[in-house]
């Protein structure tokens, strides 16, 4: 049974490659995307606790103070 082929086209002409290797590297470039949005989201999700837990710092509140500067060391 042969391989089933596409003809993939770049800037220096075209050839026939087989459909599992266009298909690796979509996977690859969709692993990369999927990456990069989970580290965003992260790192959005660690921003707006860093600015919560320092706008609780500053809270005149005793209780959202403590509970914002649990996480520091005692100096």
């Amino acid at each position: 049974m042969s391989e089933s082929v596409v003809t993939e086209f770049s800037p220096l002409g075209s050839k026939l490659v087989s459909i599992a290797s266009v298909a690796s590297k979509f996977s690859i470039i969709s692993d990369i995307a999927i990456t990069v949005a989970v580290s965003a989201t992260q790192a959005t999700c660690l921003t707006n606790d860093i600015y919560n837990r320092m706008q609780n710092a500053l809270s005149t509140n005793m209780s959202d103070r403590r509970q914002a500067l649990v996480i520091y060391p005692a100096a």
